[in-house]
């Protein structure tokens, strides 16, 4: 059997890209949406030094039967939809979010008993209803508590068509629950108490949201079915309703916990403005833990889009836009989510190229500055060559003319050598009459002694000197010179080899 060959190619561009693209998206302003209660709500959010601040919010009455958001809307907001990144946050009285535990701590055995128990707790049918999970913690007994979500898929879908419909592109959809959680851990939660349990009413319009926070995540959620309108209509009845709702989100969640000893929350935190909701912390105070009372819009950039008398929670909006973290449970549909998935590789493919381009571009002005400077140079020292040229030849001349005058000198110096030597061995007695070079190879030297034994003696000299190879008598001839006898002679001395 053949062994299969596979790889697996790994984009060297793809950390660089991300971190560019993160790097881009911080200048892309954001969107967030909330739907419900017959509003909605829009925060922009731009960065500013590396955080994400509210640019502008706005709060706009909308009937739950429109089929697109008001014209204005938008440009209220100050933003087009080409520049936005869209979220949308989904009310929480469109979920469902009961708390289960189960038997198993393994991922994927927990994700099939999830969808196993879906059919009993929703009367709607699994096609029709969009799920997810968030594990909590794991009990004593090795049970997972996990929060489910539920939520109507034709909710998620009128959501997203409002918002496709005025040109929003949405790149999220994420429950109240999850959003407010955020702020909550962000704002409220001490890093050095980890375990701290918070107890949070985050009182809206018409409806409000329980929830218990710790560790940074949401561990339970209820909706209460009393807001800022029916306060505002009859104080003194709706408080005390309010107070009972409380009471019974409490007593659910210690219920829901299944432990021997019930976890006690820390404190309550009311969220809202502080001349409306004085007189409820009052109430609550009568619950046995702290009560506290923040205002998300306290010391906020932008103003608040309602009266004062008419307040409504942005905590869901500004939980999630201050967090750049995509959602836990995103109930954006597949086929959106693989749609900016490919949006996201096109914008990678688009900016890989754009930085191909341009890294080609760069090398190519570098290769043409190199090829220039090249050029440049081998101009200059061509020039200078050509200059080193002309002078090279008038040095080969003054050359050439020193060696030939040097070769006169030396054939003179030789000549003048030889007759040094010669006339250092001419006996006193001799007188030379002729010195005769034949075709620079011999020397004829002719001249007269009165002793025959001194001309011998002079020759034997001659023949000694290294400047000779031999010397030779040519001839010896007496003559009379009045009445005395002179004896001329011719001597040959070959010069010696150099």
């Amino acid at each position: 059997m053949k062994p299969r060959l596979s790889f697996t190619w790994k984009n060297p561009f793809a950390q660089p890209l991300q971190a560019f693209r993160r790097r881009l998206e911080t200048k892309v302003p954001r969107l967030f949406v909330a739907f419900g209660e017959g509003q909605v709500k829009g925060l922009v959010m731009h960065a500013v030094q590396g955080r994400w601040v509210p640019k502008a919010l706005q709060v706009t009455a909308q009937d739950p039967a429109a089929s697109a958001l008001p014209s204005d809307w938008l440009a209220t907001l100050g933003v087009t939809p080409a520049e936005v990144r869209t979220t949308i946050i989904l009310p929480r009285q469109a979920i469902s979010a009961p708390t289960l535990e189960l038997p198993s701590t393994n991922p994927g055995e927990i994700a099939e008993m999830v969808r196993l128990q879906l059919g009993q707790l929703t009367p709607h049918a699994p096609e029709e209803v969009m799920h997810a999970h968030l594990p909590l913690d794991v009990t004593s007994e090795g049970y997972t508590r996990v929060l489910l979500l539920i939520v109507k898929r034709e909710v998620v879908a009128q959501a997203i068509n409002l918002s496709m419909a005025a040109g929003l592109s949405v790149s999220a959809v994420m429950t109240s629950s999850e959003a407010a959680t955020r702020w909550v851990a962000a704002h409220l939660q001490d890093p050095a108490i980890p375990d701290e349990r918070i107890g949070v009413l985050d009182l809206d319009t018409g409806l409000s949201e329980f929830l218990v926070v710790t560790h940074g995540r949401c561990e339970f959620t209820r909706a209460v079915p009393i807001g800022w309108a029916r306060l505002q209509e009859d104080a003194e009845k709706w408080g005390s309703k309010l107070v009972e709702e409380v009471l019974t989100s409490v007593d659910l969640y210690r219920h829901g916990e299944h432990e021997a000893q019930p976890p006690e929350l820390s404190r309550l935190v009311l969220l809202g403005p502080e001349a409306m909701t004085g007189p409820l912390v009052d109430r609550l105070g009568l619950m046995k833990m702290p009560v506290q009372q923040v205002d998300p819009m306290a010391g906020l950039p932008v103003a608040s889009p309602t009266p004062a008398d008419a307040p409504v929670s942005i905590t869901a909006l500004l939980g999630a836009g201050e967090t750049p973290a995509p959602p836990l449970a995103n109930f954006a549909p597949t086929e959106l989510t693989v749609h900016h998935a490919l949006q996201e590789r096109g914008r990678d493919l688009a900016w890989l190229g754009i930085l191909l381009v341009a890294a080609m571009s760069l090398l190519s002005v570098l290769f043409i500055e190199k090829m220039i400077i090249a050029t440049r140079f081998l101009d200059r020292v061509t020039r200078e060559v050509a200059a080193v040229s002309s002078a090279a030849t008038e040095v080969e001349k003054a050359k050439m003319r020193i060696r030939v005058s040097q070769q006169r000198m030396g054939r003179e110096l030789s000549a003048l050598r030889i007759l040094d030597r010669l006339y250092r061995v001419v006996p006193d007695d001799i007188t030379l009459t002729g010195i005769q070079f034949d075709a620079g190879k011999d020397l004829n030297v002719k001249g007269y002694s009165a002793n025959m034994s001194h001309i011998f003696e002079f020759a034997s000299s001659l023949g000694r000197l290294p400047i000779f190879g031999a010397v030779k008598t040519k001839s010896v001839a007496k003559r009379r010179f009045g009445n005395q006898e002179l004896i001329d002679f011719e001597l040959i001395c070959q010069l010696a080899a150099r």
